[in-house]
């Protein structure tokens, strides 16, 4: 009867220590028969900047705002490019503004911007209030009839894209809850049809993402906020279009009301707290408070000053004026809280500086003691939708 073999682990040529083996060359070769069948997705991890990093980003405007969704102070934005973004709010809280606002700052980074408009919302005077000029930063607008043409544009674009290079792009969505589908617009509305969103929009999910993985597209959904009725416990919000897009995306901001901007009797303004929902980048859950003008958008610096002196970057003179010492010169600025804006619009290098010091001290770093830790039961229905 034939001896069984018996393999020595000690043998070298069974080990991943032995030198002969070159690990490296053998990533390569894997990877190289990979993407001949799989269109140049496959990468490795810790070598290559693959599909899973994040290398650009997109701002909304506020740094404060960016840097709670990012997490990242060398991130010059917070919409990740090559990722799903979902902007919901409730009525009247800004949501296009901040996407339009997200689209400004891709055409002035010399990307392309694309507006699949299905509420018919678009306004060209709104647009140049918020400093989009249509003769000078031109986008591409649409409106799409249904879901499924939502998605067959995005899958157009992106392979367009791809083809001319693969340069920065935005795409916005306006908005989710607003779109029919191809059934609800063959078939009249006595017809049940419970369910048919989420199935478009689920099955065009899954089609598209591959395409906006490996590309630059920050791709910006935007959706209703509303509020399910009896729910007791947890959190009663939820947005139509059923469970695909939250899962699917990278970052989901809600906003909320926090007031209104007047000036004596005139409405000039809303005031908008964002919460970061999820994002993919930091801790979640975070939130702060902006003011969205309608004829200006966001007003960056306005926000500043609540985090100067929240984490001690400036020094407290009194209750209304605050002061700054400069730690390479010395200098010290005073100024008036209420007068910051002005204060800082022509001092752009201690702008500079002063921007670098809130995105520092925004910056969270994991660091908590076990002990500490409470667990705060959640209605889990309720934050999975």
């Amino acid at each position: 009867m034939a001896r069984k073999k018996v393999v020595d682990n000690k043998d070298k040529s069974y080990s991943g220590e032995n030198p002969s083996v070159d690990i490296a060359s053998i990533h390569r070769d894997i990877i190289g028969a990979l993407n001949k069948s799989a269109n140049d997705v496959s990468y490795i991890i810790g070598e290559d900047a693959g599909i899973g990093e994040v290398t650009e980003w997109l701002s909304t405007g506020s740094t404060v705002l960016d840097m709670i969704i990012s997490n990242n102070p060398d991130a010059d934005g917070g919409i990740p490019v090559g990722k799903l973004t979902e902007i919901s709010g409730e009525n009247s809280t800004g949501k296009s503004m901040l996407a339009y606002l997200v689209l400004k700052d891709c055409i002035e980074k010399g990307g392309v911007g694309i507006v699949l408009d299905t509420e018919y919302s678009m306004n060209v005077e709104f647009l140049r209030l918020l400093g989009i000029n249509p003769t000078k930063n031109n986008f591409i607008y649409k409106n799409p009839q249904s879901i499924e043409e939502v998605f067959d544009e995005i899958e157009n674009v992106a392979k367009e894209l791809q083809k001319r290079g693969n340069p920065l792009s935005c795409i916005i969505w306006d908005s989710v809850a607003a779109t029919s589908s191809d059934v609800e617009l063959e078939e009249n509305n006595s017809k049940n049809q419970i369910g048919i969103h989420a199935r478009a929009i689920s099955k065009g999910l899954r089609k598209i993402m591959p395409f906006i993985g490996n590309r630059r597209i920050a791709l910006v959904f935007l959706n209703q906020l509303r509020v399910k009725v009896g729910v007791m416990f947890g959190d009663p919000h939820v947005t139509p279009g059923g469970k695909a897009i939250p899962y699917s995306s990278s970052v989901r901001l809600r906003l909320f009301s926090d007031g209104k901007l007047k000036i004596k009797n005139d409405v000039v303004g809303v005031g908008i707290k964002p919460v970061v929902h999820k994002t993919r980048f930091g801790p979640p859950h975070r939130e702060c408070h902006l003011k969205m003008y309608f004829q200006k958008g966001l007003i960056d610096e306005e926000s500043w000053i609540d985090i100067l002196r929240g984490y001690e970057i400036v020094e407290s003179i009194s209750q209304q004026k605050s002061s700054y010492t400069d730690k390479n010169t010395g200098e010290v600025h005073e100024f008036l809280d209420r007068n910051f804006v002005s204060f800082i619009s022509d001092k752009p290098e201690l702008k500079e500086i002063l921007r670098k010091e809130i995105k520092q001290a925004l910056y969270k770093i994991p660091d908590f003691k076990i002990e500490e830790v409470e667990l705060v039961s959640t209605d889990v229905e309720s934050e999975i939708e």
